[in-house]
């Protein structure tokens, strides 16, 4: 006797709504107890519970026990009815080998006749007798078998009398007829695996069709498109072909959009449409009904639609000694933040701290100047997670009126969002500091000690990146400010 301590055959790819189900499997065993099972029984009994607990691992099963060759009660008769593993070893301990009369056939019809198989179920009879049938019409049990989809093996003693003929692998026998197939009862007292892994392989329910939507999660700027993919497989991932999905945004910004589409070979079917409705997350669903238990089966996808470009603006600026710096603030709202790149360095070291892609919080990117007397610039490339991007380029200089001319610093390649001039002076400070932007004069005059103004130049910017802006400070030598030009 052998006790299974491995299931060999594993199942994947079972899908129901998008959660993994076993599928449905009713096992009817009909075990002789005649007298002549007397030395068998005890290790049918445990063979087949083994069998029961380890089918569970990848079918939902349920059990009935069929007794017949009894000399007690009805002959053919349930002992129980579909049950559980539990169930069917507690049924499993009454059997006892003491009759005469092995009416096989007739007890395969009484199996089909009083058993309450499950809708949709797999269905498989096992037989297990030492004894050719005495009773029960063949093409009855046949008919009965063939009408129900079931499978039917038999556990036997092929060397007995007509076993082959109504048992075995003649043609119309009970395991013939049914695509079963029939194993020496000496060999399964032996090495119940065959029979198991035969089973597994043939009692699989009614295919449990399921739908799982792809992307399960988007984003994307508002007004472009988007598709999301159903794909149906059955619970042996087989994909579910000519079925018809019905897709419905169900809320968000763009509720009550809907389409259908019909599953092709691959059992996908995709639905595109377009997010003009704003910004914020549509939940999508996508259904379509079960052509096994006419079930709805559905899943959900959601697409975030992001209306605005990531934040970035210049928040700080310390002045040193002993360093200068600047703080930049970067922000995304809705996709959150992707990447921050830094474009330009120009007398800066740059630190990017560390961030989770698609963050909504602030991060800080710091900017130190390496020359405190050198004007310095910074570029970042902002970018979320829907595309969007947004380049800010501050430009920190210390304009310094020294001894002879008034000092002048000029910058090229300007973007129109920097348009604001912060003035921070110092101590001593500029008296007066001219601005030029394309060539239209801002002047500042009587600035105070430590006094901080910003000029609005958006008036004077072009469009694009290709703005001067030259500052000229005046006022006694020695004096200075420090000027951030920024969006």
């Amino acid at each position: 006797m052998l006790v299974i301590a491995a299931v060999f055959l594993i199942f994947c790819g079972l899908f129901t709504a998008a959660h993994a189900v076993n599928p449905p499997a009713d096992i009817v065993f009909i075990i002789d107890e005649s007298g002549s099972m007397q030395d068998n029984i005890d290790n049918v009994r445990i063979n087949v519970n083994n069998i029961a607990a380890q089918l569970e691992t990848s079918l939902d099963p349920q059990y009935a026990l069929v007794e017949f060759g009894g000399k007690t009660g009805e002959n053919p008769g349930l002992t129980t009815d579909l049950t559980d593993a539990a169930g069917l070893s507690t049924a499993l301990a009454t059997l006892v080998a003491s009759g005469s009369v092995e009416e096989g056939v007739q007890a395969t019809i009484f199996a089909h006749d009083n058993v309450s198989f499950r809708t949709g179920a797999g269905v498989c009879y096992v037989l297990i007798t030492d004894e050719d049938s005495d009773g029960g019409d063949l093409a009855t049990a046949v008919g009965q078998l063939q009408a129900q989809n079931a499978t039917w093996f038999g556990i036997i003693n092929p060397d007995y009398g007509d076993t082959v003929t109504t048992y075995g692998s003649d043609v119309g026998s009970l395991s013939e007829a049914t695509g079963g197939a029939s194993f020496s009862i000496f060999d399964f007292e032996a090495d119940p695996l065959p029979v198991l892994d035969a089973l597994f392989t043939s009692c699989i329910g009614s295919i449990v069709e399921g739908i799982v939507l792809t992307p399960a999660f988007d984003i994307n700027p508002e007004g472009t498109t988007h598709t999301v993919t159903a794909t149906l497989r059955d619970n042996l991932a087989n994909p579910v072909v000519g079925v018809t999905v019905t897709f419905e945004v169900i809320s968000g910004p763009n509720t009550g959009d809907t389409g259908t589409a019909v599953t092709d070979s691959n059992g996908e079917a995709s639905f595109t449409y377009t997010g003009d409705g704003g910004a914020g997350t549509d939940i999508i669903e996508g259904s379509f009904t079960d052509s096994n238990t006419q079930e709805l089966r559905i899943d959900t996808a959601e697409k975030l639609w992001d209306g605005t470009p990531p934040t970035c603006y210049l928040q700080t600026v310390v002045n040193g000694p002993p360093t200068t710096y600047i703080e930049v603030f970067t922000q995304d709202n809705e996709s959150g933040l992707a990447s921050i790149n830094i474009l330009q360095d120009n007398n800066a070291t740059v630190t990017i701290p560390p961030f989770n892609i698609g963050t909504t919080d602030p991060v800080i990117v710091i900017g130190d100047k390496d020359d405190e007397t050198l004007p310095s610039q910074v570029m970042l490339e902002v970018k979320d997670k829907a595309g969007y991007s947004t380049v800010c380029d501050p430009i920190l200089t210390l304009v310094i009126r020294e001894n002879g001319k008034p000092v002048t610093h000029t910058f090229t390649g300007i973007p129109e969002a920097e348009s604001n001039i912060a003035v921070e002076n110092g101590e001593p400070g500029l008296k007066n500091l001219e601005i030029l932007v394309n060539g239209d004069k801002y002047n500042v005059t009587g600035l105070k000690d430590n006094e901080v103004i910003t000029i609005d130049a958006s008036y004077s910017m072009a469009e694009g990146d290709s703005n001067t802006i030259t500052l000229t400070a005046k006022g006694k030598p020695g004096t200075s400010a420090n000027i951030v030009i920024s969006d």
